[in-house]
């Protein structure tokens, strides 16, 4: 009877310590700032100036733009991409007309978009503090940095209220002659929900360049 008296409280003890939990630490790397479920939609209102003063020329354009991830397919580098369908109209009373089609690829470190056929590097991952990487490191374009301004902040756009932003800015400081203002902030779930690009180069004779600024006014998913 002794050895079973023994015996038993070991094998207690070593069940106890097969049974202790073990803790899952989850990462966020920030992927849901960079959507890429197909159907989901962003309408934005546009407002763009385009100025050319030495030949006294000053164009303002209000309209309206949606873009839709509207399939998948494997791209030329073998990665899984996004087909980008972009639509504008002039009100929000008329019907969408195709704009244009783009295409994004979320990948493990960087959220990429194809843009006018020129690949952009507008995210990287994960996302955190003193981050800093070139925009423009995948086409001939000058060097664009950016970085993080903030993230996991809530905001409201254009009166619409988002529980989780980021913020993803250029680190170009302006000088007397070129303006480069490239701010995106970002929702979780949804993507961009406002854009300030400002490009200007301030000559001799007058400036040149454009503004634009895009606002969130719906998004979801068809």
């Amino acid at each position: 009877m002794k050895k079973l008296v023994y015996i038993v409280p070991l094998f207690l003890v070593l069940f106890a310590g097969s049974c202790k939990k073990s803790t899952v630490v989850v990462v966020d790397l920030g992927y849901d700032y960079f959507p890429v479920e197909i159907g989901k939609y962003v309408v934005y209102d546009v407002d763009s100036i385009f100025i050319d003063e030495p030949v006294g020329i000053t164009d303002t354009f209000n309209y309206q733009i949606k873009e839709v991830i509207a399939g998948e397919y494997i791209d030329s580098q073998g990665d899984l991409a996004q087909r980008i369908e972009r639509f504008t109209r002039s009100a929000d009373s008329l019907p969408w007309v195709i704009k244009d089609v783009w295409a994004s690829n979320r990948l493990a470190q960087s959220g990429q978009r194809v843009e006018e056929n020129v690949r952009i590097i507008r995210m990287v991952f994960p996302v955190k503090d003193d981050v800093l990487w070139d925009a423009n490191a995948l086409n001939t374009k000058q060097d664009r940095p950016f970085t993080y301004a903030e993230y996991g902040v809530p905001k409201t756009v254009n009166g619409i209220s988002f529980s989780n932003t980021a913020t993803v800015v250029t680190t170009l400081e302006p000088n007397f002659i070129d303006t480069i203002i490239d701010t995106e902030i970002r929702a979780k779930d949804v993507g961009v929900v406002y854009k300030k690009l400002i490009e200007t180069n301030t000559q001799t004779d007058g400036t040149t360049g454009f503004k634009m600024t895009m606002r969130v006014v719906d998004h979801g998913a068809e």
